[in-house]
């Protein structure tokens, strides 16, 4: 054999570099020679994520598997759940959804909660008749999604203070009417309040250990098509955002739409090669409220996706390089609806766009 140096260094370039079936025939070449351990838990531990983006979730989870044999480890934990959350295996992936609080080699889905007082659950069905304190998670599109489970979880508890962010709060109080649960914006939280509390949990953990597969999170699947030949664009995700490179693309594909383009996408001089004026909004209540009188939106996976499946409106959601497990198919590659938000169709890039809102418009 080659130098082993050389070859591994060779398919993690390939791998870097987005070629992965490379990356994968160096890396599967290497472990035939029978590497030693340090090096293996390393071949294994990349293979295991070239698979997963080659879509081969249970070759990736054998891979992590070998790997945590050889030093067991929260990253390769949290790569196997989310190989189970694209199989939509909901079962495995609840039992490994808290491996992402010490995922240190993944900062981007990593989460950090206080050290608190009072009890961590990760299973929201052991808060029934308790006093709960549900700390908040992840991007603003998480948050949209995973709150869409508080009205089960507001049948649970006794009661509840869930953190939320300024940007969703008047969002959420809106569409959601509580009994037992109370939104609050908070930084910090003063130990003497924490004590208030039973237990804690996190709202992510909340959503994977209530939502049931097949359950539709749409608001509203009545949305009415008001023929305005409007259509809301947005092809930009947060740059702070894990994979935001890979979810975004160029607003230029938009220019191929024969409706008018009302822009969703934040900040300033966004739209200026479409020749649209700028959206600043003030929060995801703005944003809602904006797409009212849209027949249609086309946009990219970030917040306005879920913000758009969630009112019920006719969606196109548009992937080139990355699909994330939040947007998986409803039952088959050949049924191309989320399996959460059942107007929002999921399309590649390269797809006749318009064709595709004309069969949605009618």
């Amino acid at each position: 054999m080659k130098n082993p140096n050389k070859i591994f260094s060779s398919a993690f370039n390939s791998q870097i570099e987005g070629d992965h079936l490379k990356a994968e025939n160096l890396y599967r070449k290497l472990l035939k020679s029978n590497p030693e351990w340090e090096a293996k838990k390393t071949i294994t531990f990349n293979l295991g994520l070239v698979s997963m983006s080659l879509n081969k979730y249970n070759e990736a989870i054998k891979y992590f598997n070998i790997s945590n044999s050889l030093e067991s480890t929260d990253e390769n934990e949290w790569n196997k759940c989310l190989c189970y959350l694209n199989l939509k295996d909901w079962d495995n992936a609840l039992k490994l959804f808290p491996s992402r609080y010490g995922n240190s080699r993944q900062p981007g889905t990593a989460v950090k909660f206080p050290k608190f007082p009072i009890h961590q659950i990760n299973n929201a069905k052991e808060s029934k008749n308790k006093n709960l304190l549900v700390l908040n998670e992840q991007g603003l599109g998480d948050e949209i999604l995973f709150s869409t489970q508080l009205l089960k979880l507001d049948k649970i508890v006794n009661k509840a203070l869930v953190q939320v962010s300024t940007d969703t709060i008047d969002l959420l109080n809106k569409i959601y009417k509580f009994k037992n649960i109370e939104l609050v914006c908070f930084d910090s939280i003063p130990i003497e309040d924490v004590e208030k509390y039973d237990m804690y949990i996190g709202l992510g953990d909340v959503f994977i250990s209530l939502y049931e597969i097949g359950e539709s999170l749409s608001i509203d699947n009545g949305y009415i098509h008001p023929y305005t030949d409007k259509a809301g664009v947005c092809w930009s995700s947060n740059k702070k955002s894990p994979n935001a490179s890979k979810r975004s693309i160029k607003s230029s594909v938009f220019k191929t739409i024969d409706l008018e383009l009302v822009s969703l996408q934040y900040g300033k001089n966004c739209g200026k090669e479409l020749g649209l004026e700028d959206y600043i909004p003030k929060n995801c209540l703005e944003s809602w409220e904006r797409m009212d009188g849209l027949d249609v939106v086309v946009t990219v996976d970030t917040l306005m996706a879920h913000i758009a499946g969630l009112k019920g409106i006719p969606t196109i959601l548009l992937h080139d390089k990355h699909l994330d497990w939040r947007w998986k198919y409803r039952d088959s590659e050949d049924d191309r609806y989320s399996m959460f938000y059942p107007l929002v169709e999921i399309v590649d890039i390269n797809d006749d766009i318009n064709s595709i809102i004309k069969d949605i418009i009618g």
